[in-house]
């Protein structure tokens, strides 16, 4: 198939080898009787027919393409037989995937880096870094210990090894709170590790959940809704975990415990070889999880209804923009009069920022979708707290230089008090080079995950509602990869800035890809 570049990635798995495929940007996992094709892992050591191969499951030819494991062929193509595919709920178009995102070729650039650095032995380098704790860090004259560093102090390090992630990499991760305890949840390539912060310079691993069937991946996203996490993940065949968080508050400190889920979903994300996503917002307001980037829905917003956590029931498809990559979805209580109450998703869809009313489930509609000078790869955002601007990351536009051709980090600002006209209205333009990547609004101040150049901090997101010409300034940074400041995907993952006890109101857990989890402190200018 002309255009089509395989990547096999390093096999991680005794049983299963990756099989990445660019078409799909989904990264398949090849069983011992399957090898790996242009539209990913197939029989071929028997004819590709419409029977049933007792070595490798169904995969028969329909038209020009072949049907995945699963799936049968129909006049309409290839469509899954088994459960969480049948109509009503989710037929035709919403069983399908976007075969034009942009995402595909991220994945394969992230893909193609992660191989290199095991290789050359670079991350198993930068992975040889020991747990600190029971001592703040302080950022004294630019620098804590070897971490360049502006007003953030370290309070403590937990390495991957110590989190139960050996020979793995760190992604994203978030947080949870309940009896005065606060929690980190780590997402890294093999699974889900769970650690007590509440003494923030003492900080306790408490146990780990896998990847469903053991299947691992550079990809996982975790949020957090009436004290369970909801976990997804780019693993073949992962669905929905779905872990009941009130295990951490008896689990015996120094004990790795190997926990397993409290339910999984998988309705309507695809076929069992299939139901992988690549993210997952959730609005705590209404008790709905957005599963985003599925193999279903064009990739678009896959609503399930979580509101009983353990009996999560699929709710409804938006795809009419195709690939999503990431959203934030509330209750809309900004300035738009014609908006106040509804549910209202500000998606980040690759190529555009678009925003969507997702009140009516059955009836969810585009307000806008809005294309900006510099986009490459319309990653994610954040809402500030008075709901006028969102503040967006382009991860590819250093790469690309489509905003300009310093490789230094640009983030945008957004005026959404129209939701039918968003406006991009300035930038910030970082002083270093690096790609950024995921970024949360807590009063007043900006939390952005800059890869290479680490957690770096803006001041001034209630501000630019304030201001002729909004503006945003540097507050500080505390670099976790002080190696070099590039335009690579080296570093930092994500952040998660949102305790509210005593001892960690100012507390925010930063990831390292290659080296664990970052506890820091904000130290606040004012």
């Amino acid at each position: 198939m002309n255009g089509i570049i395989l990547v096999c990635l390093i096999a991680l798995a005794a049983a299963q080898v990756p099989c990445y495929v660019e078409s799909t940007g989904y990264t398949d996992q090849c069983n011992p009787q399957e090898t790996c094709t242009p539209v990913g892992c197939r029989c071929i050591q028997s004819p590709c027919d419409h029977k049933p191969d007792p070595l490798c499951h169904t995969r028969a030819l329909c038209g020009q393409s072949c049907c995945r494991s699963g799936e049968i062929c129909t006049a309409d193509g290839c469509r899954c037989e088994r459960e969480g595919c049948a109509g009503p709920a989710c037929t035709g178009a919403c069983l399908e995937y976007d075969s034009h995102s942009i995402m595909r070729r991220t994945m394969a650039l992230k893909a193609q880096k992660n191989e290199t650095c095991w290789n050359s032995g670079q991350c198993e380098r930068l992975a040889d870094v020991a747990t600190q704790t029971g001592a703040i860090v302080h950022c004294h004259n630019g620098s804590a210990k070897e971490y360049p560093c502006m007003n953030v102090d370290m309070l403590s390090f937990v390495s991957l090894a110590d989190m139960g992630c050996s020979k793995a990499n760190g992604n994203d991760i978030w947080g949870w709170s309940n009896s005065g305890r606060d929690f980190a949840i780590f997402g890294c390539t093999t699974g889900t590790a769970f650690i007590e912060i509440t003494d923030p310079v003492n900080p306790i691993v408490l146990g780990t959940l896998i990847s469903e069937g053991g299947t691992t991946s550079t990809w996982r996203d975790i949020k957090v809704y009436k004290n369970y996490a909801f976990i997804v993940s780019e693993a073949r065949g992962h669905g929905m975990q779905i872990f009941d968080l009130t295990r951490l508050l008896t689990a015996p400190p120094g004990k790795l415990t190997a926990w397993n889920w409290d339910a999984w979903y998988a309705t309507n994300m695809g076929t069992a070889t299939q139901r992988s996503t690549h993210n997952i917002a959730i609005n705590e307001e209404t008790g709905y999880a957005y599963l985003i980037g599925c193999r279903t829905c064009s990739g678009g917003l896959l609503v399930v209804d979580i509101s009983n956590p353990l009996n999560p029931q699929y709710a409804g498809c938006f795809s009419a923009d195709g690939y999503t990559h990431d959203t934030q979805c509330v209750i809309y209580r900004g300035p738009d009069r014609r908006f106040q109450g509804n549910e209202i998703c500000f998606a980040y869809n690759e190529d555009t920022v678009t925003i969507v009313d997702v009140t009516d489930k059955n009836n969810m509609h585009m307000l806008s979708r809005v294309f900006y000078y510099g986009n490459s790869y319309c990653h994610q955002g954040w809402l500030n707290f008075a709901q006028t601007h969102i503040f967006v990351d382009d991860e590819l536009d250093e790469i690309d230089a489509t905003f300009d051709k310093s490789g230094k980090t640009v983030t945008y600002i957004w005026d959404v008090t129209n939701l039918g006209e968003p406006l991009n209205t300035g930038i910030f333009q970082s002083p270093v080079v690096s790609i950024d990547h995921n970024l949360y609004v807590r009063d007043g101040y900006i939390y952005q995950s800059n890869y290479a150049s680490g957690l770096r901090i803006l001041r001034g997101a209630e501000a630019v509602t304030l201001e002729p010409k909004p503006e945003l300034h540097l507050e500080g940074y505390f670099d976790v990869h002080p190696d070099a400041n590039i335009d690579d995907f080296y570093g930092t993952w994500s952040n998660y800035p949102y305790y509210e006890s005593a001892a960690n109101r100012h507390t925010i857990v930063t990831t390292s890809i290659e080296k664990g989890l970052f506890v820091l402190r904000h130290v606040r200018s004012e």
